[in-house]
């Protein structure tokens, strides 16, 4: 084999170099409009105050008192601040379901009420897009119905989102 054939075996271009280059493109690609939409998300809205409504379901009657008006609320995930607790505070029995012995299923509350289900708000600042879509701090996305981990100084806990309103100003 002469050194020009050599040359050209060593450089030959196949279907697997093309698949990786483009895999990398798009891997390059896709981290350049995720920031870049951000960025224009958080420009292009003002920040607005909201109220975030949430419910948590079957916590320990005595880890009610664990929420205090005034208290910081923070992401699990990330430790990011959500805002402030809020005065209201709605605590009701838990609701369970029961296996009846005929295999029927009814819907009844804890018993002792050991368990209870907690609704409260939380005050923060956002910004809503064209959509109706909520981005909190311009850059984290919630929504209604979203399940999420939070933190206080007291407790930790999961929630469901119920409801996100703009505040009268």
């Amino acid at each position: 084999m002469s050194t020009t054939a050599k040359k050209n075996r060593l450089f030959r271009f196949n279907v697997i170099d093309a698949v990786i280059i483009l895999v990398i493109l798009c891997a390059v690609g896709s981290i350049f409009v995720r920031y870049n939409l951000e960025e224009n998300i958080s420009i292009s809205g003002h920040s607005e105050s909201v109220e975030i409504k949430f419910l948590i379901t079957s916590l320990d009657h005595s880890s009610s008192d664990s929420f205090k008006e005034g208290d910081s609320v923070f992401f699990s995930s990330n430790s990011k601040l959500i805002g402030t607790l809020t005065s209201e505070k709605t605590i009701i029995p838990a609701e369970i379901m029961l296996t009846l012995s005929d295999g029927s299923v009814v819907k009844s509350e804890s018993p002792g009420a050991e368990k209870v289900d907690l609704r409260g708000s939380i005050l923060s600042n956002g910004v809503f897009d064209e959509d109706g879509s909520f981005m909190l701090d311009g850059n984290t996305f919630i929504a209604p119905g979203m399940k999420i981990s939070l933190y206080t100084e007291n407790i930790i806990t999961d929630c469901i989102i119920t409801e996100i309103k703009r505040m009268e100003q």
